[in-house]
């Protein structure tokens, strides 16, 4: 056999190699590898690489050479030279590079790290897009070339084919697999309304319970120890709610918010939880961060799941334990941005796990140590505020977590600053201020809650009847003279909203008492229905102050 016949042979059964790999296989990285390995037995080259590009840099994504191999890892990211990615994106014939450690188009990064001498350079382009490059190294390339360089073009262009199609059938699976997520979302939207009502109930009595206990004479150092528990239950149902959100993609209440506060606040929270696991937290603060418009109560959220990731990330780390939390402005007087990181110096995040880590129910954790959704959660709110939430390493060594939200103008900030939260009366305060009683119904089918809302009502000033289910309640709400009818949505019997509509109907005075209970404030049906009827609405797990200013706008009323 002639040595012309033997190279067609060779390059019909490398055409045939890729062909296959087109058929076999369309997972992006078995297609690369095997595209690469294919040409590495046609040429005998000291071996073949496939650059593909990433953003404003090359990135190698497939290596295949006989040892002792590449010494550049797969993953490895450059910045290309100047003109190299244009005059391959407007060739179709092979690049010959000799000498590539004199050649302006090779970055020295890249010099410093191939033994090889000389490159053949393939463009990888379909229907006039530049996909990649194939890059072929040799110690020396032959004066005359056994194949023909017509030949490497045409396996270039089918390469490049491969290569479109596989992305496609990726893109393709991923929007399936999102497709599947959101129904799969869609239905847990519904289980975790039931479970949220559940939870939100022990939740409003352990809080309202709480609350209570400000109001008595306790033992020195016990009030403080009485609110840091309080805000622990506040926290626990502001994990519910997010969960609520996350499944049911719901609104927000957005108010100007000072990020240097809300920062500083989160860290002082959570400093001695983190001390108590060997971790130190330092806050950098510029303290002339402008406002966000934000979730005053989300926004937090989003830090306690940084820094519980942190805590994880340092528990097995021998030695120091940092985390460091900035917050800065990005300069220029125009479209400026909030910048928040949070970095530690643990063992950083692994590879495999970077594209996934946002990921609903993707954890790294051991089984039964988390959830999957702390990330999830926190990029869920970070969007809604139209900010991003990105993972990267640390110069500390482990690993840096970036938010960056727009700023509010100055103008606007300054209009309408966050008000301060609702200070809690002490006890005599709260009975001067009821006046005579008002008289309050209570429906609801939780027996604790009830007596948690007859406790904190009686310290408001209010006399209480209760009823266990809504039949009875509707009866009672009918036929008394209530100042306030607090009606759950979920009851027994004639549920909330059927109270409500029956109360329209025959008795329109107490159905203008009506203010309405939910732990599930973010399903469409409730929200359309309780905004439709412009009643009140406590949200749950609500405290006191919520309570009395319920109250207060019901004495208004009567008034």
């Amino acid at each position: 056999m002639s040595e012309t016949t033997t190279r067609d042979v060779e390059a019909v059964g490398t055409f045939a190699a890729i062909a296959r790999a087109l058929t076999e296989s369309l997972e992006l990285p078995e297609v690369l590898r095997r595209i690469a390995s294919e040409v590495l037995e046609l040429t005998q080259a000291q071996g073949v690489s496939i650059v593909m590009p990433k953003g404003e840099l090359g990135e190698f994504v497939v290596h295949e050479s006989p040892p002792p191999h590449s010494r550049i890892p797969v993953g490895y990211t450059f910045r290309p030279n100047p003109g190299l990615p244009e005059m391959l994106a407007g060739r179709r014939r092979p690049l010959v590079i000799l000498d590539l450690h004199a050649s302006p188009l090779i970055p020295d990064d890249i010099k410093a790290q191939i033994e090889a001498r000389d490159l053949i350079v393939v463009p990888l382009r379909v229907n006039g897009e530049l996909l990649g490059a194939l890059i072929i190294a040799f110690n020396e390339l032959p004066e005359q070339m056994p194949w023909d360089p017509a030949l490497l073009r045409a396996v270039g262009d089918q390469a490049a084919v491969a290569i479109r199609n596989a992305r496609l059938y990726e893109a393709a699976r991923h929007a399936a697999d999102k497709l599947v997520q959101s129904e799969q979302l869609s239905a847990m939207g519904k289980v975790v309304a039931r479970i949220a009502h559940q939870l939100n109930n022990p939740l409003t009595t352990a809080r309202l319970l709480t609350e209570s206990l400000e109001l008595e004479p306790l033992p020195a150092g016990a009030h403080e120890q009485v609110r840091a528990l309080g805000r622990e239950i506040e926290r626990a149902g502001m994990v519910v709610h997010d969960l609520l959100i996350f499944a049911r993609k719901g609104a927000r209440e957005f108010i100007p918010v000072s990020i240097a506060e809300l920062a500083r606040g989160a860290v002082v929270d959570h400093r001695r939880r983190l001390a108590a696991a060997g971790v130190e937290i330092e806050l950098r603060v510029d303290e002339a961060v402008p406002f966000v418009r934000g979730d005053a109560r989300a926004l937090p959220q989003v830090l306690v799941n940084l820094f519980d990731n942190a805590a994880h990330a340092l528990a097995a780390l021998d030695g120091e334990r940092r985390v460091v939390v900035t917050v800065a402005a990005t300069p220029g007087p125009g479209d400026r941005s909030v910048v928040i990181e949070v970095e530690d110096n643990g063992p950083g995040i692994p590879a495999d796990a970077r594209e996934r880590i946002f990921e609903p129910f993707f954890t790294t954790k051991p089984v039964g140590e988390g959830t999957g959704l702390g990330l999830s959660i926190a990029k869920e709110i970070v969007e809604v505020h139209g900010g991003t939430l990105e993972a990267g390493e640390s110069p500390l060594g482990g690993a840096a977590f970036r938010i960056t939200l727009p700023a509010l103008a100055e103008d606007a900030a300054g209009a309408a600053r966050a008000p301060a939260p609702a200070a809690a009366p002490d006890a005599d305060a709260v009975r001067a201020s009821a006046g005579r009683a008002t008289r309050v119904l209570v429906i609801d089918d939780e027996v604790e809650l009830q007596r948690a809302l007859r406790r904190v009502l009686g310290y408001l000033g209010c006399e209480v009847t209760v009823a266990l289910d809504g039949d009875r309640g509707f009866e009672y709400a009918r036929g008394g003279r209530f100042d306030l009818v607090l009606c759950d949505i979920r009851v027994p019997g004639l549920n909330g909203r059927e109270l409500y509509e029956r109360l329209l109907d025959e008795a329109p005075a107490a159905a203008r008492a009506v203010a309405f209970m939910t732990g599930d404030s973010v399903s469409d049906e409730v929200r359309t229905f309780l905004a439709a009827t412009g009643r009140p609405v406590l949200p749950k797990p609500f405290g006191r102050v919520q309570l009395q200013e319920l109250l207060a706008a019901s004495r208004v009323r009567e008034a």
